[in-house]
């Protein structure tokens, strides 16, 4: 569908048309592999992940599960609908090049999304309501035209064809002492509701897990029936 912009946000994407996105990856055609590591090992992770096991949701005690790194939300915010997974996560991010060096005593921090459109309108987004955020509960916005060479980039802004995918890396710049715990993502007409918001963990605990031999990824099915 087609979105209204901000005063803000327009003048956003006509700063990302006039400077361009170095390092910006093509957001609108599907993606069936993740770009190899920063270290050169090859990734067996795919956007769209295969991880629909809709029945997921709880641990082997019962007890309701929140969303680790590698699942999926489905978010619907009464405009769009899309199928939402943090897929990795390079802390610390080293900068793309001397633009994109976090300032004294930061450091970058790099998530990569998987934004599947599984809707009937094309999905724009600007990643306005995306965090980081820290074991203190401090919260840390995109680092717009910052870059890392985690691997390619989200534009500044995405629009996704239906029933395609888009995948990339976003930055964050936060300070070197901060334990980063989560990220949280809002669709772009989200009140704050159950099914047009989702929060991933994506501490050190849940990093190294994430390295290791573990279950498939779940899947919550967070949108309306």
């Amino acid at each position: 569908m087609k979105h209204q912009l901000t005063p803000a946000a327009a003048a956003l994407l006509a700063a990302v048309l006039v400077c361009g996105g170095a390092g910006a990856a093509t957001a609108v055609q599907p993606s069936s592999a993740i770009p190899s590591s920063p270290s050169g090992a090859e990734s067996e992770k795919k956007c769209p992940p295969e991880n629909d096991d809709k029945d997921g949701k709880d641990d082997e005690d019962g007890e309701e599960r929140g969303l680790d790194l590698g699942d999926s939300a489905n978010l619907d915010d009464l405009e769009d609908q899309v199928r939402m997974t943090v897929v990795d996560v390079v802390d610390p991010a080293t900068p793309e090049d001397e633009f994109s060096a976090p300032a004294a005593g930061n450091r970058l921090v790099s998530v990569q999304f998987c934004v599947e459109n599984t809707g009937g309108g094309f999905f724009e987004d600007y990643f306005l309501d995306t965090q980081i955020i820290d074991e203190e509960g401090q919260q840390f916005d995109v680092a717009y035209f910052f870059y890392s060479d985690a691997g390619p980039h989200f534009p500044d802004a995405i629009r996704v064809s239906p029933g395609e995918a888009a995948l990339g890396f976003i930055s964050y710049e936060v300070p070197k002492g901060s334990e980063i715990d989560k990220v949280s993502y809002l669709m772009p007409y989200g009140l704050g509701g159950g099914d047009d918001q989702a929060e991933w963990d994506i501490s050190e605990e849940e990093q190294r897990d994430a390295s290791e031999e573990r279950d498939p990824p779940v899947e919550l099915d967070l949108a309306r029936p």
